[in-house]
């Protein structure tokens, strides 16, 4: 498991794909609890950020911690 703390690299895509909003808590159930806006909101976030994220930024989100391979799920 890589550590974000030790690898600049999987630094650089936590602060993009994973802490913005902390986009980690809010996949999963508190999703379906959201308000119309927030949902719409973070929907189009999360679209625009699977547009732009690599496979191979998804295989090191997916070396790291539970919430790296949260978000890259």
């Amino acid at each position: 498991m890589r550590d974000p703390r030790e690898d600049p690299e999987l630094l650089a895509l936590v602060h993009r794909y994973v802490l913005p909003g902390r986009r980690y808590l809010k996949l999963g159930g508190p999703l379906l609890r959201m308000e119309e806006g927030e949902y719409g909101r973070f929907l189009r976030a999360l679209r625009e950020d699977a547009g732009a994220v690599t496979a191979e930024e998804i295989g090191v989100l997916l070396e790291g911690g539970w919430r790296e391979r949260r978000t890259a799920a």
